[in-house]
């Protein structure tokens, strides 16, 4: 079953209209010239059409749509890469959650293997997992202990939220959530607009404000949930309410709550569902001393002290970034490592860890990335062929040998790259585009390396160009 385009669903919603004895104003159905729309349905090109999208969220239609395929419950993994932790990375860089442990490990497998990343050992403890360089942690996968709060304050968060509106000014929104416990002097401030909550009564509620505003029609209550429950494709209220009890939490994701020090996440705790975080923030509210705070960027919402106070820390509450496998390549890998009766052994032997020198390692690291097996190391660097989505590549990495680690990677379409010799810097240089400026400076390679790449790797070389004027029109 697919998600039918929202076009349908307008046109749904007219002939539901209908049979209530309500028809919609025919200036709003006509079609209009000089509107981009569908070229398969004319019905885009109306103002009920574009009024409707003004309205409709997404977010909102992806819920209801999921609910009707009767979701599993989740195991959620949390993972860390703390690799990509840097002094101005948000958290959103290096913190991701997955439904399961196979994606949670093709994420940390992926980011290595792109880093250059060979972790010196790894430790596994039932459903965790560790990757450290030594002593300095790269990554790790673990389950997490969601918080959960009491009914009565969580039902006060429903109850604030339920009426939120994508569109809802900031003030509005600061104003609902003053109704919170302990979040009464919160003020607005860069606040996005999205609605903080989605369940089929705040899905009622904007489909009412949208009859009431667009339409100008004031439906009865019990009209309203059956044209809601029409509008996303059920049979009556009763099949839509009863989907949500069922597999509402199913479809909950993870938020986290903590504390803010430069790249430095603390008292880190996790929620399911954005109720729940709101809750749980609420009562860490309630234990600071100021509690007076910004509201900005609704992507999970973020609280600040306001104004900042000495030795005062932000608290933040965030949804954490899910892990889709169909955006990685390496799923395959993850679920084979894990089929594997010694997992942390099957690890080392996939990154090359086990590899007595590090030299080693990157011969493991080549044969397992490149096309044939076929690659070249010259000094620091690791030449290779890769395949791509777009084509092969040509991937130049280079390596500091001690720390164990890349220090320099360069990547173009194995057909727009060529060399050549600018006697200008008396060096050597790669253009990974014929109608770019040459981009990358070779100083580690002479005539001979260059040779070598070129006969290997079937590689036109330019060597009696030295006019770089002269090779951009070439």
């Amino acid at each position: 079953m697919s998600l039918a385009p929202f076009y349908v669903a307008c046109e749904k919603l007219v002939s539901v209209l209908a049979e209530k004895g309500f028809h919609v104003d025919p200036q709003l159905l006509t079609p209009q010239p000089n509107v981009q729309h569908n070229i398969l349905n004319e019905f885009t090109r109306t103002n009920f059409y574009t009024k409707a999208l003004e309205y409709y969220l997404d977010k909102g239609g992806l819920w209801a749509y999921d609910l009707k395929n009767r979701p599993s419950p989740a195991s959620w993994h949390i993972v860390n890469l703390a690799c990509n932790k840097k002094s101005d990375s948000s958290v959103r860089d290096y913190f991701y959650c997955a439904t399961c442990k196979q994606d949670a490990l093709a994420l940390v497998i992926y980011e290595l293997d792109t880093q250059g990343l060979i972790p010196s050992h790894v430790k596994c403890d039932q459903d965790n997992l560790a990757f450290y360089s030594d002593k300095e942690l790269l990554a790790e996968i673990y389950i997490p202990h969601f918080e959960r709060a009491e009914h009565t304050l969580n039902h006060r968060v429903e109850t604030a939220l339920e009426k939120s509106f994508w569109n809802d000014a900031e003030d509005v929104v600061a104003k609902r959530l003053q109704k919170i416990p302990n979040l009464g002097q919160i003020k607005s401030s860069e606040c996005a607009t999205y609605p903080m909550l989605v369940s089929t009564k705040s899905l009622a509620n904007q489909m009412e404000r949208f009859l009431r505003e667009v339409l100008h029609y004031r439906a009865k209550r019990s009209e309203l949930l059956e044209i809601t429950a029409k509008f996303y494709d059920y049979e009556s209220w009763n099949h839509f309410y009863g989907a949500e009890k069922q597999y509402a939490d199913h479809l909950k994701r993870p938020f986290m709550i903590y504390t803010k020090t430069g790249p430095e996440v603390n008292s880190l705790d996790f929620t399911l569902g954005e109720v729940d975080a709101i809750a749980m923030l609420s009562k860490k509210v309630d234990r600071r001393v100021d509690k007076t705070f910004s509201l900005y960027e609704f992507d999970g919402m973020s609280l600040n002290a306001h104004p900042p106070l000495p030795n005062t820390k932000g608290l933040y509450i965030r949804p954490i970034r899910r892990v889709y496998p169909e955006d990685l390549p390496t799923g395959g890998i993850a679920l084979k490592l894990l089929s594997e009766e010694d997992i942390t052994e099957a690890i080392y032997d996939h990154l090359g860890s086990n590899s007595p020198s590090f030299t080693q390692k990157l011969h493991k690291r080549a044969q397992r990335r490149s096309i044939d097996s076929s690659y070249l190391m010259l000094s620091d660097w690791l030449i290779y062929i890769k395949s791509s989505s777009s084509g092969d590549v040509l991937v130049l990495e280079k390596f500091d040998h001690h720390k164990e680690q890349m220090i320099d990677k360069i990547i173009g379409d194995l057909y727009k790259c060529w060399f050549f010799f600018n006697e200008e810097t008396n060096t050597y240089w790669l253009s990974i585009d014929r109608h770019e400026k040459a981009q990358f400076e070779l100083s580690d390679f002479n005539g001979s390396d260059i040779l070598k790449i070129e006969k290997q790797f079937i590689i036109k070389a330019n060597w009696c160009f030295n006019d770089l004027e002269f090779l951009l029109n070439f």
